[in-house]
């Protein structure tokens, strides 16, 4: 399971999965942050960030939903693929592009923290070629 992006751009600071931000999620139960295991877990994938950040973090930038089938609360949004904390503390949401058949979920745009892209396409690409992407992204959304 990777919990870490492959391809971080030069501005992120903490990047997650979707499979990382579910673990984030899973220790944050009391009885792994009780004994140890959620720090341990924090400090080797995400050194310099706690728990409560993380899920503070997604949470503001839309990346995860309330979940009352959860004991945290929250569930990982159906079309996030990536989660970024930027150097300047402001949080990145990259989705998946939905099936023809599923309505998009949250906006496209800067404000709401993310953009709709393809994440095999993002996995595949060159950190030049992401950070690009990026910029034009944002720079349409700002137009």
């Amino acid at each position: 399971m990777q919990l870490i992006p492959t391809h971080l751009p030069s501005d992120v600071h903490w990047g997650f999965t979707r499979e990382g931000l579910k673990s984030v999620l899973h220790h944050a139960h009391p009885i792994p942050v009780g004994r140890g295991f959620t720090s341990a877990h924090m400090s080797a994938n995400w050194p310099g960030l706690t728990i409560g950040a993380a899920i503070a973090a997604a949470n503001h930038a839309g990346a995860l939903s309330d979940s009352r089938a959860h004991f945290s609360g929250y569930a990982v949004r159906r079309d996030v693929a990536e989660f970024h904390i930027l150097h300047d503390g402001t949080g990145r949401v990259v989705r998946q592009i939905p099936d023809d058949n599923q309505e998009p979920i949250g906006r496209n745009d800067k404000e709401s923290g993310g953009f709709l892209s393809d994440a095999e396409t993002l996995v595949a690409m060159s950190r030049e070629e992401l950070r690009e992407l990026l910029r034009e992204a944002f720079r349409k959304s700002s137009d």
